[in-house]
């Protein structure tokens, strides 16, 4: 449930910094790449250790997120 909560939070972010910014995919994904060095991240966990221990969606899958979220394209 924890994971849901924070894709949404994630894509509210997204939503506010393209607003602001007007670009929302670049400072987004550095943000989340720069975070999963920062905590030492596997870059990419098994789903089963990701379901069994991790309360939010890995940073890997949180920065391929905000690379492709883009609800406004044509």
């Amino acid at each position: 449930m924890s994971r849901y909560f924070e894709h949404q939070a994630d894509v509210f972010g997204q939503e506010a910094i393209s607003r602001h910014c007007g670009r929302p995919a670049e400072d987004p994904v550095a943000a989340f790449n720069d975070l999963g060095k920062a905590w030492l991240d596997d870059p990419n966990p098994s789903p089963l250790i990701e379901f069994w221990l991790y309360s939010h969606p890995s940073t890997q899958q949180r920065a391929e997120f905000a690379e492709h979220y883009d609800p406004w394209a044509k």
